[in-house]
């Protein structure tokens, strides 16, 4: 990607920059959410959730890499360490030892999270005139969304069975 950041005043440049690399962040810990719950998940709902898992897990490790070269094309150099993810993430590190219940509540409660932030993004890269942020963002947006209501039906159909 060519570097794109001379288009953009340096406080919109820096602050996109910085909203992005929280996404990146919590891209990492979501992506390791993801791998330890398609190792963990067990007993009912497993080959449905395992494959979901999988699915989900593939499909952020393709963002975290777009996100990067975002940050990358904007002039800056993304967060690359576990301890940058660790001081920039929102999102809380989950273990592969909960109940398939738990992980599909978390998933969402992810999910949301990360929408919320990618549509912070979407104000100021809009503001900014950076329609390929905008557009990247909008893309994932409307994937999540569907994630949403796919998992809120899951959760819904599922509600009785509680680990």
């Amino acid at each position: 990607m060519e570097n794109t950041s001379q288009f953009f005043a340096s406080e919109e440049r820096e602050h996109i920059v910085s909203l992005l690399s929280t996404l990146l962040a919590d891209y990492h810990i979501h992506y390791q959410n993801l791998k330890a719950y398609h190792w963990g998940v067990r007993g009912a709902g497993f080959f449905t959730l395992h494959g979901l898992f999988e699915r989900y897990y593939t499909s952020t490790a393709s963002r975290i890499d777009d996100v990067a070269e975002r940050i990358l094309s904007l002039g800056a150099m993304p967060p690359h360490t576990y301890e940058d993810y660790m001081d920039k993430t929102r999102l809380m590190v989950r273990g592969a030892n909960e109940c398939s219940w738990e992980m599909i509540k978390n998933l969402k409660t992810e999910i949301e999270s990360i929408l919320a932030l990618s549509r912070t993004i979407i104000c100021a890269a809009t503001q900014a005139h950076d329609d390929v942020t905008v557009d990247m963002m909008v893309g994932y947006n409307a994937e999540d969304e569907k994630k949403l209501w796919m998992i809120s039906a899951y959760i819904d159909a599922e509600h009785q069975h509680k680990c």
